[in-house]
Parts: structure tokens; C-alpha cells; sequence
């Protein structure tokens, strides 16, 4: 017979990490020193396992599914190996993938048997936050802009690990308008945070991106607030070029804004809508299981709903008065036309080609 404690090792399903980051040093250190924290208890699927890996790979891009699957068998075996048991699963997620895809898609897998997700762990780089947000980079390996990715890691990460205790004071009002409940410390102090917090879990997977500022706000019912930004509703669709002249303008004291609106010119199209940091636009067609999660007065009633994310609300409520004299009271009934190349399918600019839209 095995001891009590040696049968609840073996029955207990594997804590999974996941451990993202803009710099592959500043992750690597992070992972460096978690391991000589925990020695032999930890098994580290590295970012260069998931990249070199052909079968995760479909039509040149990653396939989210099959990573999850992926780590899910590489979990099962070490679960099926006596001393696997005793581990603790972190997996370095490549920066330029979709963190909260991965998660969707590691939530569908996981299960109670072999393990659970413990939480999103980002490894910050304080000193060049403000560059990173407010830059143009995009990664060599995809598409995706620096600033996007970076916010997303904010956005989904349940303890963020900065390089500097120094910086970290100037930037954390803007860190928590994106994330108000992430554990946010220098990295000084993470091992101290490895032993107090060891056995306790992060990520709740019923709840999961409640953490996340623009969701609640797009959430807000009438009258109710939220310190993090405002909520920007409407029953008139936006006439598309004086939305694009908006797009102009984009104020700095949004970081973020996320929702769905109408355009006049465009009707019954439904548009899923997202900014990030200051130059970085999308605009995508919502249709099919998308919309029936979303509130009927957005599907039927046909509002516009933008969570607008910033610190300063003031000036944030005076652009939503701009935003309003954007939008067509008479619905369709717009003389003004726009034909984009791409149809609006999807839309990526920057600031400045946001005029070449219009060709």
C-alpha cells in the first residue's frame, strides 16, 4: 500500500504554466531562476520545442489546437511516469503568438485527470515599456505589431515579473488600467513569491479574461462605471469616412479600446473592433457563433458598443462626443461612400496609412 500523501501525488492532475514575454533573455532568466528554485520539480517546454515542431505548423502558420494538444500529451506521458508526477509543467509560449488563443484553445483539453492550467506568468521588460507600447516594431516571424502583443501579455497575465524595481513605479497605473488584478513584482522578488504562493492557483478557467479592462467595461450595465476607462455606446451606425478621419485623430489617452459597431454604408455587417497602444488599428466582419454570445441590444438593436481603456477619463469622455458626431442619425441614409481594397475584410494600419484606406 502507498502512503496517503504518495497517493495524492499520485492522482493529482500536473500544474501547467504559461510564461510569455516580449524578450527571449529577460524569459530565459525568468526560467533560470525558477528552476533553482524548484530544482528537479520542473519540466520546461521551451518556445524552441513549440517553433522547430513541423506538425503544430498548418498552411506556414501556427495551429493553436494542435499545440494544445501537443502539451497535452506531453503532459499524459509525464503523468504516466511515476516520478513525472511530482512536476510542475511551464511552458515557454513564443511572443508572438496569441496568448488568450492558446488559452482557449489549453481550456478545451484541459482536464481534472492529468492537468490544470495554474496560471499566466509574463516576464516584462519595465525599462523599455513606454518604447515597446508606442513603437512601430513588428515581429520578423508574423505580423503582428510589438505594441499588440505587448498589451496582450498585460492583458491575460495572471503575475507579471518586471526587470526593474526602479521603473516599475511610473508604469504601473498604466499596467493595472490594462490588468487591475494581476500580481505585478520585480523580479528580485519572485523566488520569495515561488515559496509563499507555491501550491495556490491563478487562473480561473469559468471566469477566464475577467481581469481584462476592456471586457468589463464592455460589460457595464447603464449608470454603472469603471476607473479603467468608458464605455461608449450608440443607436446610430457610424458613417465609415468620418469614423476613418477619427482614426486620424485616436487620442493618446486611450491605450486600449476593444468593440462592435455599425457602419451606415455597410449594413447588416456587424464589425469586431480593436486598437491598441497608439498606431496599431482592426477592423474584422463579426458573423456566424461570434454573434450569439454577444447582447441582443448589439445584434438586434443594432448599437455600437467601444470599451475605451485609459487613465485619463476626461479626456477620454470629451472624445466620445467626437465619436458621436461621427455617427449617421439617419440610418443608410449617408451620401458619403467608401470602397476600401480589401473590402474591410481585415484591417491593419497604422496611423499614417490610414488615409490610404480611402484608395
Amino acid at each position: 500500500m502507498f502512503p496517503d500523501n504518495v497517493l495524492d501525488i499520485r492522482n493529482r492532475p500536473l500544474p501547467l504554466w504559461l510564461v510569455t514575454g516580449l524578450r527571449a533573455k529577460n524569459v530565459k532568466s525568468l526560467l533560470k531562476t525558477w528552476k533553482q528554485e524548484k530544482k528537479s520539480k520542473l519540466h520546461i517546454i521551451t518556445a524552441e520545442d513549440l517553433l522547430d515542431n513541423e506538425s503544430l505548423q498548418h498552411s506556414g502558420s501556427i495551429c493553436y489546437h494542435c499545440v494544445a494538444r501537443w502539451i497535452d500529451l506531453e503532459i499524459d506521458d509525464l503523468w504516466n511516469c511515476p516520478s513525472g508526477r511530482q512536476k510542475q509543467i511551464v511552458c515557454e509560449v513564443p511572443p508572438h503568438l496569441n496568448l488568450p488563443a492558446l488559452l482557449h484553445h489549453l481550456r478545451k483539453v484541459e482536464n481534472e485527470k492529468t492537468f490544470k492550467i495554474r496560471g499566466t506568468l509574463c516576464s516584462l521588460d519595465i525599462k523599455n515599456f513606454f518604447k515597446d507600447l508606442h513603437g512601430k516594431r513588428h515581429f520578423n516571424s508574423s505580423f503582428r505589431p510589438v505594441s499588440e502583443v505587448l498589451i496582450e501579455q498585460v492583458e491575460y497575465s495572471d503575475i507579471i515579473v518586471t526587470n526593474s524595481q526602479k521603473d516599475l513605479g511610473k508604469n504601473e497605473q498604466f499596467i493595472r488600467s490594462l490588468n487591475s488584478k494581476t500580481n505585478l513584482l520585480p523580479q528580485t522578488e519572485f523566488p520569495h513569491f515561488l515559496k509563499e504562493n507555491e501550491h495556490n492557483s491563478y487562473f480561473d478557467s469559468k471566469n477566464s479574461g475577467n481581469q481584462v479592462s476592456w471586457k468589463r467595461i464592455l460589460n457595464l450595465e447603464d449608470g454603472e462605471t469603471d476607473p479603467s476607462g468608458v464605455l461608449f455606446k450608440s443607436s446610430s451606425p457610424f458613417d465609415m469616412d468620418r469614423f476613418i478621419e477619427i482614426l486620424e485623430r485616436w487620442p493618446k489617452a486611450i491605450l486600449r479600446s476593444e468593440g462592435y459597431l455599425w457602419f451606415a454604408e455597410r449594413q447588416p455587417l456587424l464589425y469586431d473592433f480593436s486598437q491598441t497602444g497608439q498606431k496599431t488599428f482592426a477592423l474584422n466582419p463579426t458573423c456566424g457563433d461570434c454573434l450569439t454570445h454577444l447582447p441582443y441590444e448589439i445584434t438586434q438593436s443594432k448599437q455600437t458598443h467601444l470599451a475605451l481603456v485609459g487613465l485619463d477619463k476626461v479626456a477620454i469622455e470629451s472624445f466620445t462626443k467626437e465619436l458621436r458626431l461621427a455617427t449617421v442619425k439617419n440610418e443608410g441614409k449617408s451620401v458619403l461612400s467608401f470602397h476600401s481594397k480589401s473590402s474591410m475584410d481585415v484591417l491593419f494600419a497604422d496611423q499614417e496609412d490610414i488615409q490610404s484606406m480611402k484608395n
